[in-house]
């Protein structure tokens, strides 16, 4: 029996076939980021309030 090398494009052809490739690309993208400024603000021993305010997310570029 002969093992598949990769299983992904199935998947991502049923999401662009449903139309909502883009759609779940970019909430996966949202969630790993979420996740990731969780982590790394767990290591520093950051509230969520101070993570935020780390982030100076009001300031105009």
């Amino acid at each position: 029996m002969m093992k598949k090398e990769h299983l992904g494009g199935d998947f991502d052809r049923s999401l662009e076939a449903e139309g909502i490739l883009d759609e779940a690309t970019a909430v996966a993208v949202k969630c790993v980021i979420a996740w990731q400024i969780e982590q790394e603000s767990k290591e520093e021993g950051l509230t969520k309030v101070a993570t935020t305010s780390n982030m100076d997310t009001n300031k105009p570029e």
